[in-house]
């Protein structure tokens, strides 16, 4: 007698789940869940035990999907070999997998040197970052820099992160440590290897170089729920909002030296594609024995293009107008426009602006007598039309520009410091 269908079905079912716990008793990785007699004629591995700590993914960088239903046509038994994840004398520490030779689409060539050290070597570290598929190492970067550097008092706080003072342990180098909440962060940057990074890491990282007026990224770390930025720190030095809420106002002799280095960062970071979108006086710090500068704080910052952005990250009073009218703005004249409202700042000693309401209705006043040459400079950059603005070009061969003071070192020096302007 032939027994009925749903009996054959149990029975089939019994024996697939038998042999499912017979699988799962010599440790095999299962991926599909079809029985393994209608599987089409491949070759299988030797039974091998597997590590009892399961691993992310297979040996071809695939994760491996979780267990199926019957329903998947899909059979493979397969092992993952834990000599691609475990480093020998690493401690059991994973890394990701090596990419096979001959496979495409696995390029891991970084985007330049890795990061500058001011002194020493650091260990090479893995590039990790957020569907990345690569293995994180945030462990092993905060050892690294336990090791290498020893954080101090908090200097200030920002919309982006806090600033702490900090100490190079190798040469005892006074260095600025920034500490970026993971959750604070709302625009990433992409690696050649196809890691996220930071977008304030990923702009500091276009502009290094040998330009002496942006601060220099010395080195960066991942921790589980920051990022640490390692930044050189001058000193003494005092920012540039400070210094002007002190003193009253910047005479235009310093602030012509002030000013024209400032120029020089913006000019180097749109030479290479970024626009800072934050140029204001705190973001500006001041040696207070030699005057040069530094600019600070790449956390607005984005890539510089052609375009019409939609997106402002920044300080609003140093917004442009079209901004508050239309929502939208270019790159180049909205810092030609946050450069006018520096100037006038350091010049006139407050902001020209106390609102948006101020910004858009068109009207310039000097709280201060300032040049007639220094009046017009600050007028074309404040233009209402983004397009009747200056070039940096044009703010450079400006007229209250040409002086005989030396471009270079014109400083605001400690003697003018120490002078305090007439109300």
């Amino acid at each position: 007698m032939v027994p009925p269908a749903g009996a054959r079905g149990a029975a089939r079912l019994s024996r697939y789940w038998q042999w499912r716990r017979w699988a799962s008793r010599r440790r095999w990785v299962w991926r599909g869940s079809a029985a393994p007699w209608r599987s089409p004629a491949r070759p299988q591995a030797p039974p091998r035990s597997r590590p009892a700590a399961a691993t992310p993914e297979s040996p071809a960088g695939v994760p491996a999907p979780a267990a199926r239903s019957a329903k998947v046509p899909v059979v493979l038994l397969t092992r993952i070999d834990p000599s691609l994840y475990l480093r020998p004398g690493s401690g059991g520490e994973r890394h990701a997998a090596e990419p096979r030779p001959g496979k495409a689409g696995n390029d891991a060539a970084p985007l330049g040197p890795e990061r500058p050290l001011g002194a020493g070597g650091d260990p090479a570290r893995s590039d990790s970052g957020s569907g990345s598929g690569s293995v994180s190492r945030v462990g092993h970067d905060k050892e690294t820099f336990e090791r290498l550097y020893r954080m101090g008092p908090l200097l200030g706080r920002g919309g982006f992160g806090s600033v702490y003072s900090g100490v190079r342990l190798g040469d005892n180098t006074p260095v600025a440590i920034k500490q970026v909440a993971r959750e604070r962060i709302s625009s990433w940057g992409q690696r050649r290897s196809g890691t996220r990074i930071p977008m304030e890491i990923a702009m500091m990282r276009k502009v290094r170089s040998d330009c002496s007026t942006i601060i220099q990224l010395l080195n960066w770390f991942e921790l589980p729920d920051s990022f640490l930025l390692v930044l050189e720190r001058p000193e003494p030095s005092q920012d540039l909002y400070e210094l002007i809420r002190n003193r009253g106002f910047v005479p235009e002799s310093p602030a012509q030296g002030i000013f024209l280095q400032v120029l020089r960062a913006v000019q180097h970071c749109h030479s290479l594609g970024v626009l800072h979108r934050d140029i204001k006086s705190k973001n500006i710090i001041i040696h207070l024995v030699t005057g040069k500068i530094k600019l600070i704080d790449f956390g607005c910052s984005t890539l510089l293009r052609n375009m019409v952005y939609t997106k402002f990250s920044g300080t609003p009073l140093y917004y442009p107008p079209e901004w508050f009218l239309y929502h939208c703005y270019h790159g180049r004249p909205a810092a030609i426009w946050s450069l006018g409202v520096l100037l006038y700042e350091m010049v006139c000693g407050v902001l020209p602006f106390r609102c948006c309401k101020d910004i858009t209705s068109g009207q310039l006043f000097f709280k201060r007598q300032i040049s007639v040459e220094c009046q017009q400079l600050i007028r074309w950059c404040l233009n209402m039309k983004d397009w009747a603005r200056p070039s940096l070009e044009d703010v450079f061969n400006h007229p209250w520009l040409q002086t005989e003071l030396p471009q270079e070192t014109a400083t605001l020096h400690p003697h003018s410091l120490s002078q305090q302007p007439g109300k």
